[in-house]
């Protein structure tokens, strides 16, 4: 009768460890990685999951030795060699007797096709605490592998292409200022010889020969002053931003001054928000509000009371920075010209320039990773918004 029971016991035990090792094996069928056990003494496989099968390509040979692994299963380090049976996740693990992390394999599998598997491992013991085997976990990292590749490789056209950037950028500039020096020199010869002749033939030309030495003298200027703007330009474009917490406000004032020094017979009213700030390159920022501050002056040149502004606005898409005035505006139908180079949209007799400046303000706001465009009525005035995102 007792030996019944213990049979009875007996089988009721290898029951429920059918049970449970049935319901262990679904998991690991489930799970998206690959897993593969071994046990002692000489590291034989005794499981391997769906998975597992599937990135060999093939089923393991049943009771294959640790010694056979990686011939048998072509497993290859990131050199070429194949890894030495010791070497091994698994076997490190059934060895050393401890866990083992991120070792990368490559299977080669039947049809040659070979992936990289990132793997881990850990020994298995007893209820006594000894190791009887090892368990390793391992995931297709194949397209990983790839992606990181080709960061790696954009990465160096990158770092080329910057350096052949760079290169160019300093054969520009060194061409731009060979360029303005000889094409400025000659223009200012001309310029002066102009005005000099203009100066001593007083009493020897007439009214016509005099106009034309005028025409000389006016041409060679505006010629000086768009080879200057255009340099301008180029160097805004160039060279590395200086990013620090800059006072507009102040900028703004000092913008002020000049103008009101260099025109004291007009009469304008200026309004500055105080205490604007931003993050940005100050010297470009300066060079920014100066051409807007310009530009407001010259087109408020013929109002009765003119009247130009700074402030800023929240808007939907975040907070803008402003310059308005109420000068003679334009029509909005030509805001697609308003900020190319030589684009005018008053003629150099009405308001006199080279048509460089906005485009030089555009180039700086978008280096600060910022936006810029215009509103106006015509005899209205305009308002010109800029925004930096991130920089506030």
């Amino acid at each position: 009768m007792g030996e019944e029971i213990k049979n009875k016991n007996s089988s009721e035990e290898r029951n429920i460890a059918e049970r449970d090792w049935r319901r262990v094996e679904t998991i690991l069928n489930t799970i998206p990685a690959g897993v593969i056990i071994i046990e002692k003494p000489d590291g034989r496989i005794t499981y391997v999951n769906r998975r597992a099968i599937e990135l060999y390509g093939k089923r393991p040979a049943r009771n294959l030795p640790m010694s056979q692994h990686s011939l048998h299963l072509k497993l290859f380090k990131a050199n070429g060699e194949l890894f030495h049976q010791e070497e091994l996740p698994t076997s490190r693990a059934l060895l050393e007797g401890k866990n083992v992390r991120g070792v990368e394999v490559i299977i080669e599998q039947p049809d040659q096709t070979r992936i990289t598997v990132l793997g881990n491992a850990s020994p298995l013991r007893n209820e006594e605490g000894e190791i009887v085997g090892a368990i390793g976990v391992f995931q297709n990292i194949t397209e990983r592998k790839r992606a990181e590749e080709e960061i790696k490789r954009l990465s160096r056209d990158l770092k080329n292409r910057s350096g052949e950037l760079e290169r160019v950028n300093k054969e520009l500039e060194t061409f731009c200022y060979a360029v303005s020096h000889d094409l400025k020199s000659p223009l200012m010869t001309i310029g002066g010889f102009s005005r000099r002749l203009l100066e001593r033939s007083n009493n020897t030309l007439d009214d016509k020969g005099k106009q034309y030495l005028c025409y000389i003298y006016e041409a060679s200027q505006r010629l000086i002053n768009l080879i200057e703007d255009l340099l301008r330009l180029s160097k805004v474009s160039q060279g590395v931003i200086k990013v620090k917490k800059v006072d507009l406000s102040s900028l703004v004032k000092s913008i002020i001054g000049k103008l009101r020094e260099t025109h004291a017979e007009r009469q304008v009213e200026f309004i500055v928000k105080e205490d604007l700030t931003a993050k940005g390159d100050e010297r470009l920022l300066g060079i920014a509000l100066e051409n807007l501050f310009r530009n407001a002056w010259k087109f408020t040149s013929k109002s009765q009371k003119a009247k130009i502004e700074f402030g800023l606005i929240q808007g939907e898409s975040g907070p803008a920075y402003f310059v308005r005035d109420n000068g003679c505006g334009f029509d909005m139908a030509s805001v697609d010209k308003l900020f190319k180079p030589f684009q005018r949209l008053h003629s150099v007799e009405e308001f006199p320039g080279t048509g460089v400046g906005l485009s030089t303000v555009k180039r700086i706001i978008h280096r600060h990773g910022g936006h810029i465009w215009a509103e106006s009525v015509p005899d209205k005035g305009a308002t010109f918004f800029f925004s930096l995102p991130s920089l506030y």
